[in-house]
Formats: C-alpha cells, sequence, structure tokens
C-alpha cells in the first residue's frame, strides 16, 4: 500500500490535479506503464478523438475510442511538441500520462480517464485478456452535480474528474469539482463499490454499489492542495462502511 506521501503529491497542470502514484516500470514510448509483457497506446485522428489500444508485445488485444479524452489529447499535443525540442527534458509530461492511463500497483486494472467530464473507465487484466477486439466489459465511474430547481425541475451539471491515483492494489481515488472546488473519490474494485458524496453521482456510476460518505471539498485559488486535505479524505474514504445505496 501506497504511504500517505506518495499517494498524495499534487501538483496543478491544467487546472487538474495529477499526483504521483505508480513505479516506474515497463513504460512505452509515450510514458504510459504496463504490466510486463503489455502496453499501451494512445493515438488521436484529426478531429482529436483519442483511440486507446491494450498491446501484448506487438499484438493489439483490444482497442476503444474515448467519448471526450480532452486530457490524454492535449497532453499528446504536448508530448509531440515537447519532442520537437532538442534535449528538453519531457518527463513531466510522461508522468502527467501516467497518471490519465494508470495501472494498479498489482497489474491487474487498468484506469482510463475518458473525458473531462466522462469520468474513468476501469478495466480488469483478466477481461483484457479474455476480450475480443473492441468488445471488452468496462466499470464507468463519473460524478455530476445534481440539483432540484423549483421551475426547472431537477439539473445535472458535468463535473470536471482528475486522477489522484491508488491507494492500495485495488482502490482507486479520483477528484472531481468546478471552479476549484473539489472533492475527494474512492472506488474500490474488489466491492465494485463507489464511496464520496451521494450529492454527486451520474446515472452510470448509479449501477454500481454507493456507500454516501460526505467528504468536504477543498478550494485552492494558488492550485495546489495541501497533503492533509487529501490525506484526511482518502483515509476517511477507505475506512467508511456503511448501508449500500442504489
Amino acid at each position: 500500500m501506497y504511504t500517505a506521501k506518495q499517494l498524495i503529491l499534487a501538483i496543478l497542470l491544467l487546472n487538474c490535479f495529477y499526483l504521483s502514484a505508480c513505479s516506474p516500470e515497463n513504460s512505452s514510448s509515450d510514458g504510459t506503464e504496463s504490466p510486463s509483457d503489455y502496453s499501451l497506446e494512445a493515438t488521436q485522428d484529426s478531429e482529436r478523438k483519442v483511440t486507446i489500444r491494450v498491446l501484448e508485445k506487438e499484438a493489439i488485444l483490444v482497442s476503444f475510442t474515448l467519448p471526450g479524452g480532452e486530457q490524454i489529447a492535449d497532453t499528446l499535443d504536448e508530448i509531440d511538441l515537447c519532442k520537437e525540442s532538442a534535449g528538453r527534458d519531457c518527463s513531466s509530461l510522461q508522468s502527467r500520462m501516467n497518471q490519465l492511463l494508470s495501472w494498479s500497483p498489482n497489474n491487474k486494472f487498468l484506469a482510463v480517464t475518458a473525458g473531462h467530464t466522462d469520468g474513468f473507465w476501469i478495466f480488469d487484466i483478466n477481461q483484457i485478456q479474455s476480450s475480443a477486439e473492441n468488445q471488452i466489459e468496462k466499470t464507468v465511474i463519473a460524478v455530476e452535480m445534481r440539483r432540484n430547481d423549483p421551475e426547472w425541475g431537477e439539473t445535472k451539471t458535468g463535473l470536471f474528474h482528475f486522477p489522484i491515483g491508488w491507494h492500495g492494489n485495488d482502490q482507486f481515488v479520483f477528484g472531481a469539482g468546478l471552479s476549484g472546488l473539489r472533492s475527494v473519490y474512492l472506488f474500490d474494485l474488489q466491492a465494485h463499490q463507489l464511496k464520496g458524496n451521494k450529492q454527486f453521482l451520474t446515472d452510470d456510476s448509479s449501477r454500481v454499489d454507493f456507500i454516501s460518505v460526505p467528504v468536504e471539498g477543498y478550494e485552492s485559488r494558488s492550485g495546489y492542495v495541501s497533503l492533509e486535505e487529501i490525506e484526511s479524505q482518502v483515509t476517511k474514504l477507505s475506512q467508511a462502511s456503511g448501508t449500500e445505496l442504489n
């Protein structure tokens, strides 16, 4: 299990927060990290549609196109520009890609940042190995703001998502919010359970068991989040138990 300091090294990049929570093993050319014998390939077309391919050696196991993929597309653009500058250090951009396409520490799960408001697609390595191309099963995790307006009824606002990292081998931690106000969420892949604030829950996410754990949002005008802010929320989420809500 990662220590709090490893989990909570937060950096502001393009108004999103990213943490370094993966070990630098078996990296592909675009900076994404994979289990042994596997690699990830991220490409985009002329319309900035992002396609992710999981390869075993050089054979494509599965491929899929993301609904948004803005963060990955932006990072691919920046990596290309960086590589055009001789002698420029591109490691920070590669680290960012490692957060957007992230294997769990035990290499059993893959978390893909699907888009600003599209949340995350979570894959099981066993499903990847047994799936036909483009037919892979996935779990969609995304949160949004829901409000009941007296005049307009229920309204939904997509929140911006950013990956934080892995807490242990099977708990994926992420944040979501608007205009600097962020809340932390934890998805337990073994229990297939999302923990966080019940107020923010999309239709897709409602298909997984949900435990409502009120966590404080945080606002950072400087763009940085303190270790204590995230550490306390991750601890609260990881220890929470209660009635499962559908």
